[in-house]
């Protein structure tokens, strides 16, 4: 990372886009011209990837915003997309919809679909601790100052890994997610609460995905098509 005078930091990633069949990484130069205001609105994908979140929160505080906590919440929200598995096509997908969802209603699809998850993967148990936090007032304080509490290992916080979870695991939970919750005694429904909206946004991730990846195989291997030489025939 380079940061010249102009307060423009110069960041050099490797990207990887891995299938079954080929792996391929490419690299790009970004620049960030941080002397300017942030502009949430102008973000992509690309750059969450290549910006590291530190220098990202700076820049956010020192561009004095009215909204400087809903930025800071949304673009950490948004950034953990980029990261939460280890295929970039999901990744593309969460961060679209959670992008789309912030847009439409001004929240994030984490309450929908990251907490469900981290609560199957919890064995139940992260309903009722979330209730007694929401409850007790020394059980929340204890949940904030906890740097393993779930709310941080899934929303990256300081995080340094390459990704939170493989795809296979991430796509295997949401199909078995209903299986899970009709499994749920009445009670522990009642505190998990209306599930639709996480059967909605499953599915919805879900096809994306699926549309994707199968465009994505298409294109590939139109390419592959056109491209392959032919067979040099000699004159005799």
């Amino acid at each position: 990372m380079q940061v010249q005078t102009t307060n423009t930091v110069d960041y050099t990633t490797a990207t990887k886009d891995t299938t079954q069949t080929n792996k391929a990484e490419t690299t790009s130069n970004v620049k960030f011209d941080m002397s300017k205001p942030f502009d949430i609105d102008s973000f992509t994908f690309e750059d969450y990837k290549a910006i590291n979140y530190d220098d990202l929160e700076e820049w956010i505080k020192s561009s004095k915003l009215p909204n400087e906590k809903d930025v800071l919440a949304k673009t950490n929200i948004l950034a953990s997309m980029t990261i939460m598995t280890d295929d970039d096509t999901f990744n593309k997908v969460l961060f679209d919809k959670t992008n789309e969802s912030y847009n439409q209603t001004g929240k994030s699809l984490f309450l929908s679909v990251f907490v469900p998850l981290a609560d199957m993967r919890s064995g139940g148990r992260l309903v009722q601790e979330e209730h007694s936090r929401l409850t007790d007032p020394a059980v929340e304080e204890s949940f904030k100052n906890d740097p393993n509490n779930w709310s941080t290992s899934l929303t990256g916080g300081r995080r340094t890994a390459s990704y939170f979870f493989e795809i296979d695991s991430m796509l295997s939970d949401m199909k078995k997610f209903p299986d899970f919750y009709n499994n749920l005694d009445t009670e522990y429904k009642k505190l998990m609460g209306d599930v639709r909206d996480t059967y909605q946004a499953f599915d919805e991730i879900i096809a994306e995905y699926t549309k994707r990846k199968n465009e994505a195989n298409a294109t590939l291997d139109a390419y592959t098509r056109n491209t392959k030489q032919n067979p040099v025939s000699e004159k005799i």
